[in-house]
């Protein structure tokens, strides 16, 4: 994890937003810490809640089609795409609109944290709510390349309608590592650059280097706008059904 985003929504106000950015590598109790210190300096987040959402944005998950999952080989599952320890924590999402199943490594720390400040929450993966988002918002079977870059992690999801080729994440230090991963993922799928959409969100501008890199190999590239930012935060709902 590289930093830590807040989204509050009000039934009388504007949402509100904000992110702090964290050291790299930061060990999950130094997170703990980080994210303490934020809930108690910042007045808007000490103030009630009435749905408390937690997002994980990270590397560590994969994948499982909802008819061969079993809930007693999590780790089975994650430990040919991960590295996990022993003592590590796993939890899965079930989406319902994918028929597919998550599992990651949620951080027990904060989850005990946001339970004892609030009670029951609910918490997600950000490639769960990558492929809700998705399916509410692409409901035709042209294959689409939807690519979220959030700090230094990139997340990649190919879809054509109900059927995901691919969904994946990658750690990014500048442009040339974004266009690499974009190209490298539609040429595993064999997949024509002049023929794919890609949808980029996240920290993603028009005028920034990451998306001209783009742009100079996938012609049909869209950005989306800054009202549909933070793009996963504002897409919970869907993961949530």
């Amino acid at each position: 994890m590289t930093g830590l985003s807040f989204l509050l929504e009000y039934s009388d106000a504007d949402p509100w937003s904000y992110e702090h950015k964290l050291p790299s590598g930061l060990h999950p109790g130094d997170i703990l810490l980080e994210l303490q210190e934020l809930m108690s300096s910042e007045p808007r987040l000490e103030a009630k809640a009435e749905e408390v959402v937690v997002i994980y944005h990270h590397t560590t998950f994969t994948f499982v089609p909802e008819v061969l999952f079993e809930p007693n080989n999590l780790a089975d599952y994650l430990k040919y795409n991960a590295k996990i320890l022993p003592r590590d924590y796993l939890d899965y999402d079930l989406l319902k609109s994918r028929e597919m199943v998550n599992v990651y490594v949620p951080f027990t720390n904060i989850n005990n944290y946001f339970f004892d400040r609030y009670g029951d929450f609910t918490f997600l993966h950000s490639a769960t709510v990558l492929l809700a988002a998705i399916a509410q918002t692409n409901n035709t079977n042209k294959t689409q390349l939807n690519a979220h870059l959030d700090a230094e992690t990139l997340l990649i999801a190919i879809t054509s309608g109900r059927k995901v080729a691919l969904i994946n994440a990658f750690a990014v230090n500048c442009p040339e590592d974004f266009a690499y991963y974009l190209l490298f993922c539609m040429e595993q799928l064999q997949l024509d650059p002049k023929e794919v959409t890609a949808v980029l969100s996240g920290t993603i501008k028009e005028d920034d280097p990451y998306f001209e890199l783009a742009y100079r190999y996938i012609k049909d590239v869209e950005v989306l706008s800054a009202s549909q930012q933070p793009f996963l935060l504002k897409n919970v709902a869907g993961a949530c059904e």
